[in-house]
């Protein structure tokens, strides 16, 4: 999944994040899911992500809040990649079930 703001995810519905970013290049050896919901970032949490063979990191991600998600990413050396300030996130529909 790609964190567009336009995206839209159902409450209670677990996503998959995956990440190929500037951490999964530079061969971090731990990255971690940074995460927050709502526009003031509730609930934040580190999530560690798991590496595919092929360099990709996931992690699966259950919506419990409303509003909104908001992520970026971290190594364990303290390097940041946040989408040059604008972090990443979907809104979280609480309203109905979203297909995808």
């Amino acid at each position: 999944m790609w964190g567009n703001r336009e995206d839209r995810v159902a409450l209670a519905e677990k996503i998959e994040v995956r990440y190929k970013g500037l951490l999964a290049k530079s061969g971090a050896n731990r990255i971690y899911l940074h995460c927050g919901f709502g526009t003031d970032w509730r609930n934040v949490r580190d999530v560690a992500m798991n590496r595919d063979d092929d360099g990709t990191w996931r992690v699966m991600l259950e919506l419990k809040d409303g509003s909104e998600v908001n992520f970026c990413f971290r190594d364990d050396a303290g390097n940041w990649d946040n989408n040059n300030g604008k972090n990443w996130g979907f809104v979280v529909d609480d309203s109905q079930l979203i297909s995808q």
